[in-house]
């Protein structure tokens, strides 16, 4: 049953423990992976000493119209190496990386369906099952992924998108703000094709510094004029990311 139903679940680099029925109709899948050993990220020195295997929740692809729950049983090892000051490690994979909370296949799925077609992210979460903010963070990674460093160039726009109102949301035990506001960088050099060179999530001063620091020196002491909308955050983020003596820039608004 396992080996068959593996094949049919088909996530890379994992074998079915256990499949259950809910009360609500959906599956709870319990899987592990078909390594039996693991590499310490602090010394490198490969264990299978085992300490023990807790039990995460992920979500991953819907399979059908049923809810599926995906229960990952992780390893935690021993280290070999009585000098390394680990002590133990949770093993890792292509599929689950460290601290994620969906797997990668999922992940790439939301990515396609956000960034190829012309579908809301609401749209997007509702298909998948998971929340707005989760396939906006997605959208923001694949963007900058996708961009890369932004080629020099002697004229910039800053602006903020807002998909949709601020909500309030009850995690765990408290409320949270969601603020879904994400800044666009675009070339507006006259000589250039234009276009969206980046973005980034929020809508700070903080935001836009911290994108400008990511990009090359030849991009920033390329840039003499940054256009915004009368916004004290980015005006305040810009004046900071451009501290250093002898910078020739100016900032208007529109």
């Amino acid at each position: 049953m396992n080996d068959r139903t593996t094949l049919l679940f088909a996530l890379p680099g994992f074998r079915v423990l256990d499949v259950t029925l809910e009360p609500d109709g959906g599956r709870v899948v319990l899987v592990e992976t078909i390594t039996n050993e693991g590499g310490c990220p602090s010394c490198g020195v490969m264990s299978s000493r085992v300490k023990d295997r807790p039990i995460r929740r992920l979500k991953d692809l819907p399979h059908g119209n049923v809810p599926l729950r995906l229960w990952v049983a992780k390893r935690r090892f021993m280290c070999n190496e009585n000098r390394c000051a680990r002590g133990s490690f949770t093993e890792v994979s292509d599929q689950i990386p460290a601290r994620s909370r969906l797997t990668t296949r999922l992940r790439s799925k939301v990515s396609a369906a956000v960034t190829t077609t012309n579908r809301a992210i609401s749209e997007v979460a509702g298909d998948y099952g998971v929340a707005w903010r989760t396939v906006h963070r997605i959208l923001v990674a694949t963007a900058a992924q996708v961009l890369g460093q932004a080629a020099p160039t002697t004229m910039i726009g800053i602006d903020e998108t807002r998909a949709r109102s601020v909500r309030w949301l009850f995690e765990d035990t408290v409320w949270r703000r969601s603020d879904p506001w994400m800044t666009s960088i675009v070339d507006l050099d006259p000589t250039h094709p234009g276009g969206i060179i980046g973005l980034t999530p929020g809508r700070s001063g903080a935001c836009v510094e911290a994108w400008m620091s990511l990009q090359t020196k030849e991009f920033r002491d390329g840039v003499a004029v940054v256009a915004i909308d009368p916004s004290a955050p980015y005006a305040s983020g810009i004046r900071r990311a451009y501290r250093q003596p002898g910078s020739s820039w100016t900032i208007s608004t529109w």
